[in-house]
């Protein structure tokens, strides 16, 4: 087996498992100073804040959602309508796949069911 090139966003190993252990001192320093760089992010610190407060306060997010949507009824409406015919097409082809999807999975549950009903019909002599 050829080395690890310690690369682990392209390794072409998949069951690599390169531990700490097995980093050297200079690799260790490198991810040290990322996870820091990381760390003093300003927009991860402001989406980590972000969450925090949501998570909190998800009750009075959610009732503020459903406020909106009272208040906005006929314009969400319209903004959901002009969005359905700008993509249509991709919409219905989407919407095609998935009835294909799910006709696919269903097919044994149906052709059972058909053999059960066939078998469990009251005769009408």
């Amino acid at each position: 087996m050829q080395p690890c090139n310690r690369d682990c966003e392209c390794c072409p190993y998949p069951d690599c498992i390169l531990s700490d252990a097995d980093l050297c001192e200079e690799d260790l320093r490198e991810s040290e100073r990322i996870d820091q760089m990381i760390a003093s992010d300003p927009e991860v610190i402001q989406r980590a804040k972000q969450r925090k407060r949501y998570e909190a306060n998800k009750a009075k997010y959610a009732e503020r959602s459903k406020a909106y949507r009272a208040r906005n009824k006929e314009s969400i409406k319209a903004q959901k309508h002009a969005h359905y015919l700008a993509n249509r097409e991709r919409i219905l082809a989407r919407n095609r796949a998935y009835r294909a999807r799910q006709k696919q999975e269903k097919a044994p549950d149906a052709a059972a069911t058909a053999i059960e009903r066939t078998n469990n019909k009251p005769s009408l002599l």
